[in-house]
This record gives C-alpha cells, sequence and structure tokens, in this order.
C-alpha cells in the first residue's frame, strides 16, 4: 500500500512525467543546494506563488530518486501512520532519494516524524512546503532547531518577470544589492549612487518592457498564473486573483482564526485592502465590522499567518511603545488589493501613490527575509503629526528610512528632518519614486522604483 501511495504521487518514479510549466522559479537553485546537503527545506509563503510547481520540478530533473507526498491527501490524513510507514520503505529500498512533504500543515505532528527519522541518523533531504507561516514556522522550531532553513516565496520578482520575457538582468541586479549592502553598512549611498549611475545604460535597452512590466504587476501583481496568462482580459484576471483571496480565507485563515463562516474575515481584507498603508488600530477595526476587539486581533492574525496581509509597526526607539503602538496593513499583494476593490485601470493609476508603497514593502520584505533570515520578516514605519515615513527596515545594523512618493521630494526631506528632531536620525535615507531619474541630496537619494526592485541577491 505505501508504494500505491508513493507512485500515486510521484508518477516520475516509473516513468510518467507530469507536465508542468517551463518556467523556472529562482527558489529551484536553493532547493537543490539543502537537499543535496541533506538538509531540511522549508518552502512557504502565500498561495499560487509556485512552491508546487518548482518542488516538482525539481522532483523531475533530479538525477537522484524524489518520492513527493501531499499531505492533504485523504489517504494519507486518515492514515496516522503513513509518513513513518514511507520513510521506513524508503530507507529499506532507497537509500539516496529525497523526500518531499507539501502542505505540511495539514498533517498534524509533521515535524516530531521528520525529527525522529533524523535522531535515528537516516539523514536525506527533506523539503517541506505549505501556505500557513504559523502551523509550518511554530511545527519546525518545537522539533528541528538548528535542523532546517527556511525560504519565504513571495510572488515573482521584477527580476523573475524580466528573465521570464527573455530578459536576463540578474548580473546587473547582484551589482546593486552588492552596491547596496555597501552602502548601507558604511551609510554612504553614493556607493549606490554610481553602481546606480553604471547600470543605466543596460537598463536603458530593456526600458520598453520594464515600464509595461511595472506598469502590469502594480495593476495585477505578480503571482505566476497572472503573469503567464497576461493576455487574458481584465477581469478574467481579476476573477483568478479574487479565488485565490478566496482559497486563503476559506482552507487557511477560517482554520487558523477557528471562524464558523468567513463574512467577517472578507470584510476585514476589504477594508485591510481599502486603506492600505493608513494607521489603523483593533478598537477602529472593531467598530467598523461590529465584531469584538479580542476577535479582531484573532482575525488579523490569521490573515497575516494566511499571508494575505503583511503587517508594519510603528518604529520608536521605545520597545514598550512600539508594541502599543497603531498599525498599518497592507494585502501582501496589488493584484489582491486591486481585484478586491474592483479597480478599473484609471483607478489603479489615480492610486498609484498607494501601490507604489506596497510594491516597495513587499520587496523589502523580500530583502530582510535574504539578508536577515526572518521567517517572517517585519517592517516599520514613523509617524507624528502631519509627518510619516513609509517604512523602516532594519538592516545589518543599521536603521533605514524609505519613502515612497510620486515625484515630491520635498515632503520626503521634511519628514526625514521631521524624525531626525523626534526620535532618531536614519542611517540611511532613500526615496523610491515613479521618476525615472536618480537624484542625490545632501544625504538623501532617490531612485526610480525599478532600480529598487531590481536590488536582489
Amino acid at each position: 500500500m505505501v508504494w500505491d501511495i508513493i507512485y500515486k504521487h510521484s508518477p516520475w518514479l516509473v516513468g510518467r512525467r507530469e507536465e508542468l510549466p517551463e518556467f523556472r522559479r529562482d527558489v529551484i537553485f536553493d532547493i537543490c543546494e539543502h537537499l543535496r546537503r541533506r538538509e531540511v527545506f522549508i518552502l512557504y509563503g502565500p498561495r499560487q506563488t509556485g512552491k508546487t510547481v518548482a518542488l516538482k520540478q525539481y522532483a523531475q530533473e533530479s538525477n537522484i530518486p524524489v518520492i513527493y507526498i501531499l499531505a492533504d491527501d485523504p489517504e494519507i490524513r486518515n492514515y496516522p501512520q503513513i509518513f513513518q510507514k514511507i520513510f521506513e520503505s524508503v530507507s529499506d529500498e532507497c537509500e539516496e532519494a529525497r523526500i518531499i512533504i507539501d502542505e505540511a500543515h495539514k498533517f498534524p505532528n509533521w515535524a516530531d516524524y521528520v525529527k525522529t527519522i533524523f535522531d535515528l541518523g537516516i539523514n536525506r533531504g527533506i523539503a517541506i512546503s505549505g501556505s500557513s507561516a504559523y502551523e509550518l514556522i511554530i511545527g519546525s522550531s518545537e522539533s528541528l532547531v538548528g535542523r532546517c532553513f527556511l525560504r519565504l516565496l513571495l510572488p515573482l520578482s521584477l527580476r523573475e518577470c524580466l528573465r521570464a520575457l527573455n530578459v536576463d538582468l540578474y548580473g546587473v541586479s547582484r551589482k546593486l544589492f552588492n552596491a547596496f549592502m555597501d552602502a548601507v553598512k558604511s551609510s554612504d549611498l553614493s556607493i549606490l549612487k554610481h553602481e546606480l549611475l553604471r547600470s543605466e545604460k543596460v537598463l536603458y535597452k530593456h526600458s520598453n518592457r520594464i515600464n509595461w512590466l511595472v506598469n502590469f504587476i502594480s495593476t495585477y501583481g505578480g503571482f505566476p498564473e497572472i503573469f503567464f496568462n497576461r493576455e487574458k482580459k481584465h477581469q478574467e484576471l481579476y476573477r483568478l486573483l479574487i479565488t485565490y483571496t478566496w482559497l486563503s480565507i476559506y482552507k487557511d485563515a477560517m482554520r487558523i482564526a477557528g471562524a464558523r463562516v468567513p463574512d467577517k474575515l472578507e470584510d476585514l481584507f476589504f477594508l485591510i485592502s481599502y486603506y492600505a498603508g493608513s494607521e489603523q488600530s483593533f478598537y477602529s477595526l472593531s467598530k467598523n465590522l461590529g465584531i469584538r476587539v479580542p476577535t479582531v486581533e484573532q482575525y488579523v492574525e490569521a490573515l497575516k499567518h494566511a499571508f494575505l496581509i503583511v503587517e508594519s509597526r510603528q518604529y520608536r526607539k521605545s520597545p514598550t511603545k512600539t508594541v502599543r503602538g497603531k498599525r498599518k496593513y497592507y494585502p501582501i499583494d496589488p493584484g489582491l488589493r486591486n481585484s478586491m476593490l474592483k479597480l478599473s485601470k484609471e483607478n489603479v493609476h489615480e492610486q498609484i501613490g498607494y501601490i507604489n508603497e506596497l510594491l516597495v514593502l513587499q520587496h523589502s520584505l523580500r530583502l530582510l527575509h535574504h539578508i536577515e533570515g526572518d521567517p517572517l520578516p517585519r517592517t516599520y514605519y514613523w509617524s507624528s503629526e502631519n509627518a510619516e515615513v513609509d517604512i523602516i527596515l532594519k538592516l545589518a545594523g543599521r536603521i533605514i528610512g524609505i519613502e515612497s512618493k510620486t515625484n515630491d521630494l520635498r515632503k520626503a526631506r521634511r519628514n526625514f528632518a521631521r524624525m531626525t528632531l523626534e526620535e532618531e536620525e536614519p542611517d540611511v535615507k532613500l526615496v523610491v519614486w515613479r521618476r525615472k531619474e536618480i537624484r542625490e541630496e545632501s544625504d538623501l537619494l532617490a531612485i526610480p522604483l525599478h532600480y529598487f526592485l531590481l536590488i536582489q541577491p
């Protein structure tokens, strides 16, 4: 029976290849490297970002046997000893095999089974994936401390989208990243400015595609299925995105929150989408939703752990004030926001300032995860009366202030000055704007949005 289940989920083991997309996400390299080292590799993130596809691509193309198991299959869920039986069978008959457990959070105590295997000295590469941050990370941290590598998979980056359009800017992207890190560590933005200027000629050749792509992801986001169906009509793409939202609410958020009906979770996501980037309190959300404050807190946590929303905390030198302060919330992807609000292309253009901030925040999460290794990266913002710095990052021991603007540098300068006067001066001050020029003024550097989105290791 065990091998029947294995062959059902892993048809490539008996010569039947599954039809998969040709495009490979960057995460494939991480999967290969960590399973080669026989480590536990945990891949998590929003639904529909390509986790399952990437794992199956690795499995089919690997030169060693790879066993894929879908934990959400009723045959698996109703057979509590199945993982132990699979590990025993594989150890007896296929010593070199790697193992993939998809949707692992649907199977109770998955981490204990994996830990038992390693405790027995059976060291083989194991990949775990799922779309619930809380259940995967808590499970791994309790049972697999120091034995696993965590990788957050967000929607497609600008660099990946360009590669899909046959524009390879990986060399430029890595040079920008190295210059960015040197600038952060030395608090000297001229290092980044010089590398940006060196990259201009290369990027100018592809400016039409880059401009089109930035406009596309501003409207529809970066989910792979959306991008690779970009020829579809506006409403068709929105229907797909709404389906993603519903799946995340019905399959993940409701379970995490213990909610019996989805209505209030849907209403909460709508409010967060509408007020994205604005300060919120649990009390104000409670009043708008007509539910108790503790329930709001529970539902917000559920949406966060289902990767539908991201929280940004108020930055204060005092940890107590940070914990007690207000929050800002954003949908994880602009496409989810725009489809939930049913924005036309004209509406999207009118709200480009909010969308710019969301794109900058999403890429900041990507950078924080890669650089700091935080399982759930945390961003901040600073605010005072009539002044706000949109995004604050704690990176490499430095405080980085980022203002997201369409074209106004004066307001950004005033906001940084107020933060310096009232709280603390950021070590690095960046403005990410929609203009195409690079401009340095005193200790502030303004860069185009697409340059910022290309800064990646």
